[in-house]
């Protein structure tokens, strides 16, 4: 599990730094910061939903789907036009939020001793940490040595070993209380959804009487819509520049040196 969580987040990482470069030689600047604010709403959304729907749902058919997912927008990335590589920058960093909440829950569900929860906990942030920061330097390397479409065709084929491996991981389901054998009726699904919202708008009424809440959310809302798009945005932009003013080779050959 520890060895997935790593390789998971270093694909991520790797991908994703893939597609923002490609996104800004392609769309320009102001497409590109255009993705990044896009991106960033729409996770504070999306980690919510996945958080409930982590609760309420099979954890194990989560935990595969969304690396099942991560696999067809490597694959997407692969033709490098415009409007699918716009469409995968913002799918990623879509799934990236949205599987946050699955893989949190899943040293419970994995670790039958509850006394190494603790450290197989610290593995995991580690091991995210890690692989988030080093993905960038690999990309670097590989992309201005062997070309963009290999380096995301060995991501493409990373995510794929993963996807079949995260099969073979044993998830200990929560029990339901009773598990009938037909599917579920229309009013069933439709009692389930309106479930899902009565859980949302709790969480919402929450925050008028809990002040320390509030704030939390509040930093969290300001650090996602402006911290962090502006470093998104800001950073690529600035060494593209300065690869095209300084370096007769354009972006390409200044790319290794400067995400390294």
């Amino acid at each position: 599990f520890i060895a997935l969580q790593f390789s998971s987040r270093f694909s991520n990482s790797f991908l994703t730094t893939a597609a923002r470069y490609e996104l800004l030689e392609l769309g320009g600047v102001a497409n590109f910061a255009g993705a990044q604010v896009i991106t960033s709403l729409g996770r504070m959304v999306v980690s919510q939903v996945s958080g409930l729907l982590t609760d309420n749902f099979e954890l194990r058919s989560m935990y595969i789907g969304v690396e099942a997912c991560n696999l067809l927008v490597a694959a997407a990335l692969l033709q490098a036009n415009y409007p699918l590589t716009m469409a995968a920058n913002i799918g990623l960093g879509l799934l990236l939020a949205f599987s946050q909440p699955i893989t949190k829950s899943m040293p419970p569900a994995i670790v039958s001793n509850p006394e190494i929860l603790a450290e197989v906990n610290g593995w995991d942030l580690t091991c995210d940490k890690i692989g988030r920061y080093l993905a960038p330097m690999v990309y670097a390397v590989l992309s201005s040595t062997l070309g963009y479409r290999v380096a995301v065709l060995l991501c493409l084929v990373l995510y794929g070993i993963l996807a079949l491996l995260r099969t073979q991981v044993r998830v200990i389901e929560r029990q339901p209380a009773a598990k009938s054998s037909s599917p579920p009726s229309s009013d069933a699904i439709a009692a389930r959804l309106r479930g899902l919202a009565r859980q949302v708008w709790d969480g919402i009424a929450s925050l008028q009487r809990d002040r320390t809440l509030s704030l939390l959310i509040l930093n969290t809302l300001a650090t996602n819509v402006f911290v962090y798009p502006m470093n998104s945005v800001l950073f690529p932009v600035l060494f593209k520049r300065v690869a095209e003013e300084e370096v007769p080779g354009g972006p390409t050959s200044l790319l290794g040196g400067v995400l390294a």
